[in-house]
């Protein structure tokens, strides 16, 4: 079920935004203004739903709430973290998603008291783990969640049916093909900031050269290097030189290139490529 849940939460967020892009939002303020009143008419109607929601998590384990409750406690939690995420305002959806956990738990353990599977006694137990595995579907990092939430009980009691439960909600959000909620939100951020894209990561690239390779013999000056590449150091029977273009290659040497990640493997075979035989039969 949180497998399931997580990947709706997920979905929930990553759309939210076309609810906010309707034409009665003519601007920020006009979001904001939504999601203020809508704060106010839950906090008469439904206040357990508002904040972080560490003291409903609380009461969950303590005070036997009818199914029917919990339910309009999860739709009400869920829908309202769809709306203050969507606004705008700084903020986030950690918290809301363990507590929107621990209601699905809550829910899951009222049916089985209701069918007489277990008894009250272990509804604490699987809110903890609907905690647990909805942040595992949702984030996909259950080894994080596990430890997160032994550390948050202080009962390490649970360790094995958490990982059991983390184990279950991931495989199942994998099944589904649902991406985590954190690469979604960073992709769909460098999209609509082309001119903000992660700095491309750089390498340095450790070029051999070998007997009859087209570099040897050949001057620094003549290397075929890439675009953005720079030879940065030679080193020569163990000895750094400082790179020069008129520095001739001999077999044995290193040349260390600074160029782009995905230039690597091409530049690491160009001290082994050799000349053709029929060029060698000319010289």
């Amino acid at each position: 079920a949180s497998g399931f849940a997580g990947i709706f939460f997920n979905w929930g967020l990553l759309n939210i935004s076309k609810f906010y892009n309707l034409p009665i939002f003519r601007n920020n303020f006009m979001k904001i203004a939504f999601a203020l009143l809508s704060a106010c008419f839950l906090g008469f109607t439904l206040p357990d739903v508002l904040g972080g929601g560490n003291f409903l998590v609380d009461k969950l384990a303590e005070y036997p709430y009818t199914l029917s409750m919990i339910l309009l406690l999860f739709v009400g939690k869920y829908i309202f973290t769809l709306i203050s995420y969507g606004c705008g305002v700084p903020g986030g959806f950690f918290l809301p998603l363990l507590v929107i956990g621990a209601l699905l738990g809550a829910a899951e353990g009222r049916v089985m008291v209701m069918m007489g599977l277990i008894t009250d006694i272990y509804i604490p137990n699987i809110v903890i783990i609907g905690m647990v595995s909805l942040f595992a579907a949702s984030v996909r990092s259950p080894i994080t969640g596990t430890l997160l939430i032994l550390e948050m009980t202080g009962d390490f009691g649970h360790l094995m049916s958490l990982a059991l439960a983390s184990a279950v909600a991931y495989i199942v959000a994998e099944l589904l093909h649902g991406e985590p909620i954190y690469d979604s939100l960073l992709k769909r951020s460098l999209a609509s900031h082309p001119d903000k894209k992660a700095e491309e990561q750089r390498t340095i690239v450790e070029v051999p050269i070998a007997s009859g390779s087209i570099l040897e013999n050949k001057p620094l000056s003549r290397v075929p290097l890439l675009k953005q590449t720079v030879v940065v150091n030679v080193k020569r029977e163990g000895q750094n030189m400082i790179p020069d273009p008129e520095t001739v290659l001999k077999a044995g040497d290193f040349i260390y290139i600074l160029t782009a990640a995905k230039n690597a493997e091409r530049l690491q075979k160009l001290g082994e490529e050799q000349l053709p035989k029929d060029h060698i039969r000319k010289i």
